[in-house]
């Protein structure tokens, strides 16, 4: 991953000391449990416990050996006497110790997830009551529609984002397995007992059941999850921007004292966070298709699952905390345009009223649905053609006969729409859901 998309937390648990120093913790717990097997005595065990990992020693090995574990193993053994050294590695085959590691800094990674969308949360709750009350016009199809409010836009995003936090806390579930069953998995030359007792030492589970390789599904799903993640997130920043727009101009980016929108336009403000949140996220989900490639092995296994992996597992999780702390970002910064927002429901009165005139006279007249809904429509569009009063060109179509003038006064109420704002508010936020 490019420097400039690099997440520290990420890097901090992906980087190839931090790596091989698990490989190192894996072994060294597979030699505790042959040790208490008394298979070797306690002098190599202290000599194993002594051991530590020289990286630039194991790419010298792996130059000539081609490959990395081998090296890794040499690298080990080359601290110790023959007769202690012996017994690294014994009875695993490598993906004993790569899938282990594997799935052991994916959970790690997935807990820094779910305490960064913990944290959004915080913001968006926040945000939705402070703008539960503020009335805007809601847009469907990109056209003028029933009003919503802030606040409730939020709250939509806020329940969201909730549920993707419950799929991540499962998806942990998913890759929360350790692996230590030997070249085809039938654990022939190890134990049961020792899967379970590495698994219980690294606080996992012992798989039970896999080939030379932890079938891939688990992966696949934890992956989904993550795209499923940032796609909503990108929804979001999709809305942001449009909102952003010259002629809307209801919600925009914070914009820093030194920060320039254009390099030749002075008064530009772009919505570039959102906008890098949505390239990061289409690029993300072109990637899932890699991850359903790494469960098709020939037979017991092959390695063209590898690859793929060392590429596409870290990139994704910097590319998700990296979207997740630049939304958080904006919506920590975020400007809400409130005289804009006044402006843009109040000039459309059709958009806001039509639906509430055509209740009013399905239920205080005579007139069935189809005839109440050809008036408010015929008065609809002389109001948006030619620019008029809503109201009079109701009148002039006659529906004082059908509705009373306090009746019509009625239906142009705003504090209508709002009946109901508490009560969702309520079911969204409500603690002990």
């Amino acid at each position: 991953m490019i420097r400039r998309y690099q997440n520290n937390k990420i890097n901090k648990i992906w980087n190839q000391t931090n790596k091989l120093n698990t490989w190192l913790k894996i072994e060294i717990l597979v030699l505790q449990y042959w040790h208490q097997s008394a298979l070797f005595n306690h002098q190599t065990m202290s000599a194993i416990n002594k051991l530590t990992c020289n990286s630039k020693r194991l790419e010298e090995i792996e130059k000539n050996t081609n490959h990395e574990i081998f090296a890794f193993v040499n690298m080990l053994t080359e601290q110790l006497p023959s007769e202690q050294g012996k017994w690294i590695h014994y009875g695993l085959t490598s993906n004993d110790i790569l899938d282990t590691t594997q799935n052991y800094l994916l959970k790690q990674s997935c807990e820094i997830i779910v305490q960064k969308i913990e944290n959004i949360l915080v913001i968006l709750k926040k945000t939705a009551y402070q703008e539960k009350n503020t009335i805007s016009i809601g847009r469907t199809h990109g056209m003028f529609a029933e009003p919503i409010t802030i606040g409730f836009k939020f709250a939509l995003w806020f329940y969201e984002l909730r549920n993707h936090l419950r799929r991540i806390n499962e998806a942990k579930k998913e890759i929360n397995y350790v692996k230590i069953l030997g070249p085809t998995g039938i654990s022939a030359h190890s134990s049961l007992e020792l899967n379970k007792f590495v698994g219980k030492k690294l606080d996992m589970k012992a798989t039970k059941i896999a080939n030379q390789v932890i079938s891939r599904d688990h992966l696949i799903a934890v992956f989904n999850t993550l795209i499923n993640l940032v796609t909503s997130i990108e929804k979001s920043a999709i809305e942001i921007r449009n909102l952003s727009r010259s002629e809307l101009n209801e919600i925009s980016e914070g914009f820093g004292k030194k920060q320039k929108g254009s390099s030749a336009m002075p008064h530009k403000k772009n919505p570039i966070w959102s906008e890098n949140i949505c390239g990061l996220v289409r690029y993300l989900r072109n990637m899932t298709q890699s991850f359903y490639h790494t469960n098709l092995l020939w037979h017991e296994r092959d390695l063209s699952n590898s690859s793929i992996e060392r590429i596409a597992i870290p990139d994704t999780l910097h590319l998700t905390m990296t979207i997740l702390t630049r939304w958080e970002k904006v919506l920590t910064n975020l400007q809400i345009n409130h005289s804009q927002i006044k402006i843009n429901l109040k000039k459309e009165p059709v958009a806001v009223f039509s639906h509430r005139i055509l209740l009013t006279l399905i239920a205080k007249s005579k007139l069935n649905r189809q005839e109440a809904y050809q008036l408010v429509q015929k008065a609809s569009f002389e109001t948006l053609k030619n620019q008029t009063n809503f109201q009079e060109n109701l009148k002039t179509l006659g529906i004082l006969n059908y509705l009373t003038p306090k009746q019509l006064q009625d239906c142009f109420n705003y504090d209508s729409f709002m009946k109901n704002i508490d009560n969702i508010f309520h079911e969204v936020f409500n603690e002990n859901e």
